[in-house]
């Protein structure tokens, strides 16, 4: 305050400081302290106070957070999700006026509230066939398919068919969400058997008129970041033919 005063005038000076709020906003993952780096932006006329971008990193307490003290206001702070990661959810605590439900964190601070933001991510997996015919590597010329469905996929069948060009061989389902599915091998030639039959709750579908298997499908439950191996080996019993003739 600066003050020219005449004689006898008489000048009162009020200060006025309005508490700024308090914003924290947190980064976990699933598998936890997963080391990547998340970016983040923020908008709003002060998204200053708070910055913008900015990036955090689960893998340990001095980068997984940032603590800012915002001017009040109106502040949106969104992340870019990285390919092969979903965001599965945004919790916001300590301010009633604040959510996370539309998938950023939309924040309305008033001075002095502490409002505390938690950005989750999970890490996607894969589930990787390896196949063999017999104990041994494919036969060149020889197809196997396989198809995903069910959990996170809904409707959506996935489907994949072996090289078959002989040798080690197998199907890649990657990018899946983490959930429960249903693993089938189909189309399988006649004659054939898969070890698949062998797993605990196994459905086999058998041709009515050959009695020969069709398909057969198992339950598979892929975590968050794993890799879910399954080996599948496929046999054709020999049948031994005999003729009895008179003596």
């Amino acid at each position: 305050a600066t003050l020219d005063i005449d004689a006898g005038e008489t000048v009162v000076c009020t200060f006025t400081n309005t508490k700024r709020a308090e914003v924290e906003i947190v980064k976990a993952t699933v598998p936890a302290g997963f080391d990547r780096d998340f970016a983040f932006t923020t908008t709003g006329t002060t998204a200053s106070d708070l910055g913008t971008p900015f990036t955090l990193n689960a893998k340990d307490d001095a980068s997984d957070s940032r603590t800012r003290f915002v001017r009040p206001g109106d502040y949106t702070v969104s992340e870019t999700v990285p390919v092969g990661w979903d965001l599965t959810g945004v919790a916001c605590t300590g301010d009633a006026n604040s959510s996370g439900a539309t998938g950023e964190a939309v924040l309305h601070v008033a001075a002095g509230d502490t409002v505390r933001c938690v950005f989750t991510n999970t890490k996607r997996g894969q589930a990787i066939v390896v196949k063999t015919e017999g104990g041994n590597a494919p036969e060149a010329g020889h197809e196997w398919t396989f198809t995903l469905s069910g959990g996170p996929l809904g409707e959506q069948v996935l489907t994949r068919t072996t090289a078959g060009d002989g040798g080690g061989e197998g199907v890649l389902f990657d990018d899946l969400k983490p959930g429960v599915y249903t693993l089938c091998e189909v189309d399988m030639p006649e004659g054939w058997h898969s070890s698949l039959e062998l797993v605990e709750g196994a459905e086999t579908e058998v041709d009515e008129e050959t009695g020969a298997i069709i398909s057969v499908c198992i339950t598979i439950d892929v975590a968050a970041n794993e890799v879910e191996q399954i080996a599948v080996d496929n046999v054709r019993p020999e049948i031994a033919v005999t003729k009895d003739g008179p003596a």
